[in-house]
C-alpha cells in the first residue's frame, strides 16, 4: 500500500477563510425573508463575485466593497485594513435603484431575469 502524505494548507489571505453559505433552516428562513425585501438584480459578473465572496475565494472580503475599501484599492492597491488587494469588488446598480435604498437597508440580491 502506498504511503499517503499530507501537506498543511496555507493560511487564507487575511488569516480567516470566509464562509457565507447558508444551509438548512437558516437558508429557508433567509429565502422567505428575501421575498419581502427590495430586489437588487445581479449581472453575471455580480453573481460570480458574490459566489467568490460567499465561498471564501475573496477572503477576507465578507461582501462587496464599500467606498473606503474601493478608494483604497484603486489608489493604494490595499484594503483599508492594510492587506494587499488589487481589484475592486463592487456591486453596480442604477442611480435610481441606489437612490431608493437607504444606507443599512437590507436588500435581496437576485440574478437578473431576461
Amino acid at each position: 500500500m502506498a504511503e499517503q502524505r499530507s501537506f498543511p494548507l496555507i493560511a487564507p489571505h487575511g488569516g480567516v477563510l470566509i464562509n457565507r453559505l447558508l444551509d438548512g433552516e437558516m437558508c429557508d428562513l433567509m429565502r422567505e425573508r428575501a421575498q419581502m425585501l427590495k430586489r437588487v438584480p445581479l449581472s453575471p459578473l455580480n453573481v460570480a463575485d458574490l459566489e467568490c465572496v460567499s465561498t471564501g475565494v475573496y477572503s477576507p472580503l465578507t461582501g462587496y466593497m464599500g467606498q473606503a475599501d474601493y478608494t483604497s484599492v484603486v489608489h493604494e492597491m490595499h484594503l483599508t485594513n492594510g492587506l494587499p488587494w488589487t481589484v475592486p469588488v463592487t456591486l453596480a446598480v442604477t442611480d435610481d435603484l441606489a437612490d431608493s435604498i437607504r444606507i443599512g437597508e437590507s436588500v435581496a440580491l437576485a440574478e437578473e431575469t431576461p
